[in-house]
């Protein structure tokens, strides 16, 4: 927590599985008190936002709250 506050860091590396693998694996160490997923959904195929979801998701920890920003069709 900082300053009292839950703190979810967000898995960058767009459509890129080298650098969401390696945010991801950065962010499940720190030992965040949840996460996120952002940087999706921004024009990329739907195909590749749920590739990229599924590769994230087999790396953060499953027991932590998270969150997928602003997933929505562009």
């Amino acid at each position: 927590m900082v300053s009292g506050n839950p703190c979810f860091p967000i898995v960058q590396g767009g459509s890129f599985r080298d650098l969401r693998t390696k945010s991801s694996e950065v962010i499940a160490e720190a030992g965040a008190d949840g996460n996120a997923i952002g940087g999706l959904s921004v024009g990329e195929p739907e195909e590749v936002m749920y590739e990229m979801t599924s590769l994230v998701c087999g790396i953060l920890p499953e027991n932590n709250p998270g969150t997928l920003w602003a997933s929505a069709p562009p």
